[in-house]
């Protein structure tokens, strides 16, 4: 996420949910020269507009064998995501698409 809002109320609800805080990262713009790995799971609920700003590094955040959830997207805005992530990287495949009422999440894996 890019809101420090956001990340406190996702430590809640891991706390709620008894998982460590070590299993969620915020990646914020300024932040980002600090994470310097790949994950097996990269989960990012945000708008269009940020998803597309941030395809690079999303997209290049991903472990060979790992995955890429994007969700917060309104029906119609997934194919123009897709696309920006799979040209950032190249291993990156779609997976599939999950819609409830007007939002769509999108699956990929990194081959």
């Amino acid at each position: 996420d890019i809101d420090q809002v956001a990340l406190k109320n996702t430590l809640q609800n891991m706390e709620i949910n008894k998982r460590e805080q070590k299993y969620a990262k915020l990646l914020l713009p300024n932040q980002r020269d600090e994470i310097n790995r790949k994950y097996s799971l990269v989960f990012a609920n945000i708008l269009q507009n940020v998803l597309l700003a941030e395809a690079k590094y999303l997209a290049n955040c991903v472990e060979v064998g790992g995955y890429l959830i994007l969700s917060g997207l309104l029906k119609g805005q997934e194919q123009e995501v897709i696309a920006n992530m799979t040209m950032e990287n190249k291993n990156l495949l779609f997976v599939k698409t999950v819609t409830k009422n007007d939002w769509v999440a999108v699956l990929m894996a990194c081959t």
